[in-house]
């Protein structure tokens, strides 16, 4: 049987990553739309109480910057 490739061993992990921080985004953004008084920081308490996620698999500080950083491209897009 070939060795795995050293590169392919991560993929998996990042592709779910991936998902599931244009989850969160989405998450949030409808959470927002839904009840404009939620503060982003309890948005994303809610989205990780309710994807039984905790700081160990999915840390609140990446999660806010991948909310940042999605929310300027979503925002790009709009304006086109």
């Amino acid at each position: 049987m070939p060795k795995e490739k050293q590169y392919y061993i991560d993929l998996p992990k990042m592709l779910k990553a991936d998902s599931l921080d244009k989850l969160m985004f989405a998450y949030i953004l409808g959470m927002q739309r839904a009840l404009p008084g939620q503060s982003l920081t309890r948005c994303m308490d809610m989205f990780m109480e309710d994807f039984l996620l905790h700081e160990d698999n999915y840390p609140k500080d990446h999660g806010l910057q991948a909310y940042y950083r999605m929310l300027k491209f979503y925002r790009i897009y709009r304006k086109t």
